[in-house]
């Protein structure tokens, strides 16, 4: 069954605040979050399969560029 993507909402009050958003069958999911920083919004991004041993990577996305962070956790 396909599943509503979550909204990201612009709302200093939960700023910073990570979203969990499980992924069935990928025994995972994403935990997100937005900052701004310089008059932008910065979105990060943590991502895992808790079945596989370094599947993690963390992202920090921005208007003009996606940056791997880290990766090889949980």
């Amino acid at each position: 069954m396909p599943r509503r993507l979550p909204q990201i909402a612009n709302d200093q009050g939960s700023e910073g605040q990570p979203t969990w958003f499980p992924v069935d069958g990928m025994y995972g999911g994403f935990a997100f979050w937005l900052t701004w920083s310089e008059e932008q919004p910065t979105l990060h991004s943590q991502s895992w399969c808790r079945v596989v041993a370094g599947s993690g990577q963390y992202h920090v996305i921005t208007p003009v560029e996606i940056r791997l962070i880290e990766e090889g956790f949980v």
